[in-house]
């Protein structure tokens, strides 16, 4: 098995909205790694802000990027909201990086031997 990393790297934010109340953003993240683990959010300038994901799903918008996806063409892009402590989209910019911070998870048992 591979080494488990308690800070692992997500994805990077390309465009951030708001939406039903909450910051949503989007771009190449692997949002099943979040689940219920706390995020950092590190910003092109270093800093960063711990927050979490309340969930995940689909926006379609009115602007949509050329895609050949179907699914983005017919349910739109994928989308994490952020918890209240994220206030607006101008509080995530582009090219933040999206770390899970699984450090509270408890080490994995040894597999079975056969």
């Amino acid at each position: 098995m591979p080494e488990f990393e308690p800070l692992k790297l997500a994805g990077v934010v390309e465009e951030a909205i708001e939406r039903d109340g909450a910051v949503a953003i989007f771009g190449d993240i692997q949002s099943f790694l979040i689940r219920k683990n706390p995020i950092q959010l590190v910003f092109p300038n270093g800093m960063k802000i711990i927050t979490s994901a309340i969930r995940t799903g689909f926006i379609k918008l009115d602007r949509v990027p050329e895609t050949t996806d179907p699914i983005i063409e017919r349910f739109g892009r994928r989308a994490v909201y952020l918890d209240q402590n994220v206030k607006s989209p101008s509080d995530v910019p582009p090219k933040t990086e999206v770390w899970v911070d699984r450090s509270h998870v408890s080490v994995l048992p040894s597999p079975p031997s056969t």
